[in-house]
């Protein structure tokens, strides 16, 4: 809408880009009709935030609500993307992400990392990649490994792959999708 203020992304280099301040709090879920059978396979994309905070996911091996993993991320200023506060006090300097298991009796083996925080300089665009291999995921961030899933009863990752928001509006650009296997 024209009349909702903006603000401003800073950046050095790509993710320079102007973000819509309000980020309405409307959970959205979009899922890919094709089954990812077991395997290698690795799913990589760019995720450009549109709007001055963000919480979102990408969603791994999606059978029903409760059997699938989630690679979580969110960035920006809450209390300024809802109008609690007048001046922008955080930037994208960080993204936070985790990733967390679904499945019945699921926390993740020790081998796994729970989450953390990504990025050395303001933008409002990373590149992600997830690398499944049977049961484990590992995830980079712009090039650099920053974790690593494995599911607590060996079952490979397989389902379908979606991508959710909780509060405010990202892009998924080049997304791609390959197998990895040799055969």
């Amino acid at each position: 809408e024209a009349s909702r203020p903006k603000a401003k992304a800073t950046s050095t280099g790509e993710g320079l880009a102007a973000v819509d301040r309000a980020a309405a709090q409307i959970d959205c879920f979009a899922l890919a009709p094709e089954w990812v059978l077991a395997g290698s396979w690795r799913l990589d994309c760019r995720v450009r935030f549109l709007t001055s905070f963000v919480s979102g996911c990408v969603v791994l091996g999606y059978r029903e609500r409760d059997d699938n993993v989630r690679f979580s991320f969110g960035a920006g200023d809450f209390d300024y993307a809802i109008g609690a506060s007048e001046k922008q006090e955080h930037d994208f300097t960080d993204v936070n992400w985790s990733i967390t298991g679904l499945r019945d009796r699921d926390g993740g083996l020790v081998a796994g990392t729970s989450g953390g925080v990504h990025f050395d300089a303001p933008r409002s665009t990373f590149w992600l990649s997830l690398v499944v291999d049977g049961p484990v995921l590992r995830a980079f961030v712009d090039g650099k490994p920053v974790g690593r899933y494995v599911t607590v009863d060996g079952a490979p990752i397989e389902g379908r792959i979606g991508f959710a928001t909780g509060m405010g509006a990202l892009r998924v650009e080049d997304l791609r999708l390959s197998r990895l296997e040799r055969s």
